[in-house]
């Protein structure tokens, strides 16, 4: 019941959001080339509505892709720092240096040298993914309790049998939580990879509409970009639900 009403609220809100917008659009009279209303971004994209789902579909594909890359090159780096610490200075030095890396500026690079394809949309999400799902993963490693660690020492477990058997299931909840901050920031990615060349996507959508100062039009493809965002989202807290089953169920929740 708490949930219904939380999800209710959330819902209500928005909506009061929007109607005070489209208010504010008709009341101070804002030109549509300044602040579209959001009736007139559903105008836009009911003008073209097959053009916004296929460009839709096209960043949703490069974000997915980009993350389950990045998430997976994350994953294998937890696991190799584990076995081996002595290298987690200069991984992370790495890590730190792509993380910093402004991928607006990468992002021309990667299409000059791989092209208009879906290659350099992949490879800028990945480098906007792996790094918080990264650092949740390292913390989660070392936030397993030692007591954990010290009874399967003394069981005779080995590192391997140690990571196998505790390690795994005590940095799910952090796997979540970096996918939680992860899959808004590869729609983000994919969007400025598509703004330095693109034949399709969502960020072409807008880039277009910019240029041709058809802000409803660029305002119903950052709705789109929002939704999907919020879908990811949501998605990938109830499936940290199912999994992490053995988790106590908080009040009012």
């Amino acid at each position: 019941m708490a949930r219904l009403w939380k999800n209710t609220a959330s819902i209500l809100i928005f909506i009061t959001f929007l109607f005070l917008w489209e208010f504010a659009t008709w009341f101070l009279e804002i030109p549509e080339y300044l602040l579209p209303s959001p009736i007139g971004s559903v105008d836009a994209f009911a003008a073209r509505p097959i053009h916004f789902l296929e460009s839709t579909w096209v960043t949703t594909v490069e974000a997915i892709l980009g993350l389950l890359v990045g998430g997976s090159i994350a994953v294998l780096i937890t696991i190799i720092l584990y076995f081996y610490p002595s290298m987690e200075n200069g991984t992370m030095s790495i890590a730190i240096t792509l993380k910093t890396m402004p991928m607006i500026a990468i992002a021309p690079l990667l299409t000059i040298w791989l092209g208009f394809g879906i290659l350099p949309k992949i490879i800028i999400t990945s480098l906007v993914t792996f790094f918080p799902i990264l650092i949740n993963l390292l913390v989660g490693i070392r936030r397993v309790p030692t007591e954990w660690i010290e009874l399967t020492s003394v069981l005779g477990a080995n590192k391997k049998a140690v990571f196998w058997l505790i390690h795994r299931y005590a940095v799910l909840t952090y796997l979540f939580a970096g996918l939680r901050v992860a899959v808004p920031l590869a729609f983000i990615g994919a969007v400025v990879a598509e703004w330095t060349g693109a034949s399709g996507g969502l960020g072409r959508s807008m880039w277009i509409s910019y240029a041709n100062l058809e802000l409803p039009g660029m305002f119903a493809a950052i709705f789109l970009l929002t939704s999907v965002s919020a879908i990811g989202y949501y998605l990938v807290a109830n499936i940290e639900q199912r999994v992490i089953f053995w988790e106590p169920v908080k009040e009012g929740e």
